[in-house]
């Protein structure tokens, strides 16, 4: 309360509940005048597939007539990609701008040439075999035969606010090379969304199993 108004009390009397009183900055809730927080509605998990920067994907080992293009931007399930070599492949993948990752889907054949140990890195700037061999991921999987046909869920809270996903197929079950039919990242863009709406997600799916609460967009 200024000096003006503390002059007026003294003079007049005038209750102090009746000053006018300015609002700080910034506002708090539940006050006149002040911001109240918005609501956020419920997170939408989708393909990411148009938030991904196809551009500077890097993807080594990959024999050369099978572009990346054949598992994450066509919907052919006759195309492949297919590693060249050896069975290792890694695919180093950026996005236009940050997403929170939910899931993944990769599709392969029961022939051996199926994925079986993948490891899952987020936010690496440079990303090589040796730095996958050697670095810990943020997450790992062994996958079944089953998978090939199932979301494969992620820990939530390690793939926040991504910049650039890498996937590391250390191994597959006996081929001499390996190859996937499709590869699908799931999520939402990282901005406007909520970590709480992400973690009553997790708890359902555990109840429910591969039932999902949200609606997804093809």
């Amino acid at each position: 309360i200024n000096a003006e108004y503390m002059g007026l009390q003294r003079e007049k009397m005038i209750p102090p509940s009746q000053f006018p009183i300015k609002p700080p900055m910034g506002g708090m809730g539940g006050m006149p005048g002040m911001a109240l927080p918005k609501e956020e509605g419920p997170v939408k998990i989708e393909n990411l597939e148009s938030l991904i920067d196809f551009g500077n994907i890097e993807c080594l080992n990959i024999d050369a007539k099978t572009p990346f293009t054949n598992a994450l931007k066509q919907a052919d399930p006759s195309l492949l990609i297919k590693s060249d070599t050896d069975p290792q492949l890694l695919l180093n993948i950026p996005f236009i701008s940050q997403i929170k990752l939910h899931h993944l889907r990769i599709s392969a054949n029961n022939d051996g040439t199926g994925p079986k140990l993948v490891k899952l890195f987020s936010n690496r700037v440079t990303m090589g075999f040796s730095d996958a061999e050697s670095q810990a991921p943020d997450q790992v999987f062994t996958l079944t035969l089953k998978d090939y046909t199932n979301d494969i869920n992620v820990k939530y809270v390690n793939f926040q606010h991504v910049d650039r996903i890498s996937i590391f197929i250390e191994s597959n079950y006996g081929a001499p090379i390996t190859a996937i039919k499709k590869l699908e990242l799931w999520g939402c863009s990282a901005k406007g969304t909520n970590l709480k709406d992400f973690a009553q997600v997790q708890e359902k799916m555990l109840k429910q199993g591969q039932k999902f609460t949200f609606t997804y967009s093809n």
